[in-house]
């Protein structure tokens, strides 16, 4: 990584910095998570922070990863932080860094600081990537040479419907664009009660579908229990050869970004034949306190699916595992986000919907 500059201003101004944090920095930015993120953080939780995340580091064990921060006077205004990674280019693995985490104390959220921050970790990181939803800031990444993308595909599948549909409200989770005609219609059966007749008759429809067109054959078996790291290595070597880009979800990533016996917020899903396993999904739970505008809605998450894209029927079981491990978190919906042609010739086999997204990906190399 090259030297990071310190960049001053003029004498008669007050002192700036813009730099990579370092341990000397750790009371400071103690200090600024504290008026930003956690009222309970100190020097010493930020530095066993620190050395924890280099302890785990994915991509570089050891290695502490780059976070940045804008000072002034000594005191912390701005940050962004990153996530080490590795990246397959589909000719081999890179380094890289997920960027995220950039914040600016309110009373300064209207200045240069948020753009002069992200310019100097942009300026020091190789590749780097970053995921953003409001348009300025997608702006503010295109203006230091980051490419968007373009919005993640997202789909559902809709695991029980006649809740769903008594208690969804289209017009707020980006359904707006639909005639007026239909939005009111919609609402109208909710308050009389049609909506839910109408969930369970989804329901029964979803189901025959699934039987027609999403399922597996009886040699995939389905276990809710990690692999081995050696059996999660041997899956992402058959799987990475037909990608031309992606994260390396091999045992090192999976099981950093995954571990066992923690919060219980993910479960593993597992496809084997025989003794191989052929397929492997990740699903998060719901979290507790839920989105505002989905009513009490609870939806869970795909965030790992994993399977060779010239065995699809596993890709299925692993669909189909994922979709009970939902349903025992208590999900009404299940999200699943992915691009990649194999994936999105699978989803909708399994009763999955396109629904409005706003997440961007945005990449510089």
């Amino acid at each position: 990584m090259p030297k990071v500059e310190k960049t001053e201003m003029r004498a008669g101004q007050p002192a700036v910095q813009v730099l990579r944090a370092g341990e000397e920095h750790d009371a400071a930015v103690a200090e600024f998570i504290r008026a930003t993120w956690d009222p309970h953080a100190t020097a010493e939780s930020v530095r066993r922070s620190r050395l924890s995340a280099a302890a785990v580091n994915p991509a570089s064990p050891g290695e502490e990863s780059p976070n940045f921060i804008f000072l002034q006077d000594g005191k912390v205004l701005g940050y962004v932080g990153t996530i080490p990674i590795r990246v397959w280019t589909g000719n081999g693995e890179r380094p890289a860094h997920w960027v995220k985490g950039l914040m600016v104390l309110p009373e300064f959220r209207n200045g240069p600081v948020g753009f002069l921050v992200l310019k100097e970790a942009a300026r020091n990181l190789d590749c780097s990537m970053a995921l953003a939803v409001l348009p300025v800031v997608v702006g503010l990444f295109e203006r230091l040479g980051f490419s968007d993308l373009g919005i993640l595909p997202n789909f559902v599948r809709v695991l029980r419907p006649a809740r769903l549909l008594h208690r969804l409200r289209l017009a707020e989770v980006g359904f707006s664009r639909l005639p007026p005609w239909l939005l009111q219609a919609a609402a109208l059966a909710q308050r009389v009660g049609l909506a839910s007749g109408a969930g369970l008759c989804a329901g029964a429809m979803t189901r025959l579908w699934i039987a027609a067109r999403g399922g597996f054959p009886r040699s995939l078996a389905i276990e809710t229990s990690p692999p081995e790291s050696a059996e999660m290595d041997a899956l992402w070597l058959r799987t990475r050869g037909a990608l031309s880009g992606s994260l390396v979800r091999d045992s090192r990533y999976l099981n950093w970004r995954y571990p066992p016996h923690e919060s219980g917020d993910y479960r593993f899903v597992v496809v084997r034949e025989g003794r191989d396993v052929m397929a492997l999904a990740v699903v998060r739970r719901p979290r507790a306190e839920g989105d505002p505008r989905l009513h009490g809605i609870a939806v869970a998450a795909v965030s790992e699916w994993i399977f060779p894209p010239d065995r699809p029927r596993a890709g299925l079981a692993a669909l189909a595992g994922a979709e009970q491990v939902a349903r025992a978190f208590g999900a009404d919906a299940l999200l699943c986000s992915s691009g990649h042609p194999a994936a999105l010739s699978l989803l909708p086999r399994r009763g999955y919907w396109k629904a409005p997204g706003n997440v961007h990906l945005i990449i510089r190399d």
